[in-house]
């Protein structure tokens, strides 16, 4: 006699469903799969809520008044090759010393346009300025999921970057069109801390562990040894008065 089946139809066709989903769990690269798209998702979702104003902006306006500055800047390095060591503009008769104002942003906006520029004549030097710190903030951002995510795990990083991509706080200086360095700042200033905790993180060579290992074993003298007793103290001090 056979046995009747007793499985119904949604569970027949379940079966190779979970099997596969099942197999592709257990792929080597699976895992880093998932990671870059959802990297993926989180740099978009910022890249997109930071470029729905762009098409307001007139040609060649900007949202912050320091934007106008970096951007007369920029086109006088691609003129001459350099910034001018003193701006003539402001602070006349002698001009505005531009040593203090460490103007690497400008160069950065120039170079951008010199490297990507020849792709299109769209590409202009105020175009590149205008969602520049969309790029960076979206860079920035990029790089401190990767850490945290190595760090502390692929929820932790999520919705720290989730937050940083959606709170109005950080939207406003990072939007298109606002042209201040704020965003390029957020971007050295992440590659420079996560640079260095990701270094603090790597473990030392066996040379390194056991100089540290022997630092850490060696121990200060006891109160109790002759060095540090108030005898001995007073034996030193009654000898340098009595000589």
């Amino acid at each position: 006699m056979r046995k009747s089946c007793t499985c119904s139809k949604k569970e027949v066709v379940s079966l190779p469903l979970i099997h596969l989903v099942k197999t592709v769990k257990s792929h080597p690269l699976f895992k880093d799969i998932s990671i870059g798209v959802l990297l993926l998702g989180i740099l978009f979702l910022a890249f997109w809520i930071r470029v729905q104003g762009v098409k307001r902006f007139p040609d060649g306006q900007f949202s912050e008044n320091d934007a106008y500055l970096f951007h007369w800047q920029a086109k006088e390095i691609a003129e001459q090759g350099y910034l001018s060591a003193r701006d003539r503009h402001r602070w006349l008769p002698i001009g505005r010393d531009n040593q203090q104002m460490l103007s690497l942003y400008p160069y950065v906006i120039m170079y951008t346009y010199k490297a990507i520029g020849w792709m299109s004549p769209k590409i202009t030097l105020y175009r590149i300025q205008l969602y520049m710190p969309t790029i960076c903030f979206t860079l920035g951002l990029g790089v401190l999921f990767l850490f945290l995510a190595h760090s502390y795990g692929i929820v932790f990083a999520t919705i720290s970057t989730v937050l940083l991509a959606t709170l109005p706080g950080s939207i406003e200086r990072s939007a298109a069109g606002f042209g201040d360095r704020d965003a390029w700042c957020w971007l050295f200033g992440v590659l420079a801390v996560t640079s260095y905790l990701w270094k603090e993180q790597i473990p030392l060579n066996p040379l390194s562990r056991a100089v540290k290992i022997g630092a850490d074993t060696l121990q200060p003298p006891s109160p109790d040894s002759p060095f540090f007793s108030a005898g001995s103290l007073g034996k030193v001090l009654d000898f340098s008065f009595s000589s």
